[in-house]
């Protein structure tokens, strides 16, 4: 009854007055914190408040006494590094030192956020994340200024990143195919490396036999890679650069052939059709009985022919959904721990259901906050810089330096 009410209140009051509402009953806050969130409405407490709350709340309980704020000097190279990969020049350190305004650090990282250099840094990071040191398709993938152009342009202009990853699915901006690249006819590799960076999930022992911990089993593994088998990639040249276009036929499954320890050489397995992760299966339409697949072999220009249906994109709307249980939680995991050192779920990759979170209700909060402001990244790197979390000196009060 509630939890109605204040739905009822949020289509006719600004967020201002649910905010003096919470202010003035404070016994209802949890109640009114579920409305907002059940209706993708942004909290009226501060991001960086709830950091510093939930942080304070798990020192009192551990009876750890936190270190002091860090000075400005500490801050400002912190600040540096973690947003723009750099430490500050002299001029831009005396200038930071020198103001006096008590919002001095605010203006610092909205200025360290819009700098071009912040875009850089994200692309660098992200580049890693996604093709390692050792990227798969090495022929194909060593090389890829192209794509790392076109995510620096992403980062700089602070797309979303449910958008984001979105076109990095589609792949149908120029510049954005390496990923499917990277996993050319490989959709069983390619399905571990979507769920395991953008959705945290690590899906690779399913892949042989079902989990033996979790509730994960082959045909789930084989589901997902349904949505990968029909990519199809078209390389051309382009000047001295290697252009690429990823395609979707209108037909093909994967084979599941049962536990591998059960394989039989020769053996053709039956088709699996695609089934999202901890969901349903994907609904279909039937191809048309007269319909024939176009010979991709023979295509050397592009664009490919569209598919009848695409799974891809599909997938797509899937992953990047404000309702996908593990997007968000994955992207705040991980942005988390770029910016303090470890996630609050460790392994950064691996949120199993059983995982414990080392702050709980904190994660939670990031994740539905991310949501509610539109997946901006911006917005969460600043609520976590800006938090009294983040601005603690790295050196505890009860801490001794040699000398």
């Amino acid at each position: 009854r509630e939890v109605a009410y204040f739905y009822i209140e949020l289509q006719r009051l600004q967020a201002c007055r649910i905010a003096v509402f919470i202010a003035y009953n404070p016994t209802m806050k949890s109640i009114a914190t579920l409305a907002l969130a059940a209706l993708g409405v942004q909290s009226a407490e501060p991001l960086r408040a709830v950091i510093d709350r939930e942080v304070r709340a798990a020192w009192a309980r551990e009876k750890v006494e936190p270190a002091q704020l860090a000075d400005d000097t500490t801050f400002l190279r912190r600040a540096y590094l973690d947003l723009v990969g750099t430490v500050p020049t002299y001029k831009e350190s005396r200038a930071f030192l020198d103001d006096l305004e008590k919002d001095k650090r605010a203006k610092l990282v909205d200025k360290l956020l819009a700098d071009k250099r912040h875009a850089k840094h994200q692309m660098q990071i992200w580049d890693l994340i996604i093709f390692t040191r050792n990227p798969a398709n090495p022929a194909f993938t060593r090389k890829r200024d192209y794509f790392k152009s076109w995510l620096e342009k992403q980062f700089a202009q602070n797309v979303p990143w449910d958008a984001l990853v979105r076109k990095m699915m589609l792949a149908e901006e120029p510049g954005s195919a390496m990923f499917h690249v990277q996993y050319r006819n490989k959709p069983e590799d390619e399905t571990v490396a979507v769920s395991r960076i953008f959705l945290g999930t690590q899906l690779q022992c399913a892949r042989c036999h079902d989990h033996p911990f979790e509730d994960l089993s082959q045909k789930d593994f084989y589901g997902m890679a349904g949505f990968f088998v029909r990519l199809q990639v078209l390389q051309e040249t382009k000047g001295k650069e290697k252009v690429y276009t990823i395609g979707e036929k209108s037909s093909g499954d994967v084979l599941f052939t049962g536990p591998a320890a059960d394989a039989v050489p020769g053996k053709k397995g039956q088709p699996v059709k695609p089934k999202f992760l901890g969901g349903a299966a994907l609904k279909e339409p039937t191809l048309p009985a007269d319909f024939k697949e176009p010979d991709y072999r023979k295509i050397k220009k592009a664009p490919y022919p569209k598919p009848f249906f695409s799974r891809k994109q599909k997938l797509a709307s899937w992953m990047t959904s404000a309702d996908n249980p593990y997007f968000a939680r994955a992207a705040v995991n991980r942005v988390w721990s770029q910016f303090m050192g470890r996630g609050l779920v460790h392994p950064v990759d691996d949120l199993k259901p059983d995982s414990e979170a080392s702050h709980p209700a904190l994660l939670d909060a990031l994740a539905k906050e991310f949501a509610a402001h539109q997946f901006d990244l911006r917005w969460l790197m600043k609520e976590i810089v800006l938090s009294e979390t983040y601005q603690r000196d790295s050196v505890g009060p009860s801490s001794t330096v040699a000398a």
